[in-house]
């Protein structure tokens, strides 16, 4: 069975200086809550710049729903395992670390504009929002929606999926 993300977080390739030394200082039970402490900053980070990105302009229940469909295909076997590896899936081609054009599950993430936040209070507040649900600290309003699009396009994905909930100007779908 998988794990549920909000659980634990499994990546274990960070370990940096900082983490060493208070490995020697304190012991193996420091690393370890250190490194869990970097795994979740990551995935806070990853999942805060998503929010920005793609909800920034919605309502807050728009932008916690946006975070949970990140969450609730991080918990599904079909997706990626990660909140960072979910938020930055994309075809790559011929083994360059540049996604293609257009080609991604998150637009904001291959459109070939800078990724870096503009709106300080925004992106504060995204991460606040990420924090929040991989915390636990929020409901899935979703109904476990992997799949969500504004109201101003019509992918045929979806008619493939069930629609959950319309929030603001985005549906969710599982």
């Amino acid at each position: 069975m998988r794990r549920k993300y909000n659980d634990k977080y499994n990546i274990l390739d960070r370990l940096d200086f900082i983490s060493l030394f208070i490995w020697f200082l304190y012991g193996m039970d420091s690393i370890w809550l250190s490194l869990c402490t970097m795994i979740f900053a990551s995935a806070v980070m990853c999942l805060a710049l998503n929010v920005y990105w793609e909800a920034r302009d919605q309502p807050l229940a728009g932008q916690i729903a946006v975070a949970q469909v990140v969450v609730n295909r991080a918990n599904d076997v079909r997706y990626p395992d990660t909140v960072c590896e979910v938020v930055y899936d994309a075809k790559y081609s011929n083994g360059s670390s540049v996604p293609e054009k257009h080609r991604c599950q998150f637009s904001w993430f291959c459109d070939g504009l800078p990724d870096e936040p503009k709106d300080r209070e925004a992106f504060e507040g995204s991460v606040l929002i990420a924090r929040a649900v991989l915390d636990g600290k929020t409901h899935d309003l979703t109904n476990t929606a992997t799949h969500y699009h504004s109201i101003d396009v019509n992918p045929t994905w979806s008619y493939y999926y069930k629609k959950t909930i319309r929030i603001d100007d985005h549906i969710f779908y599982k």
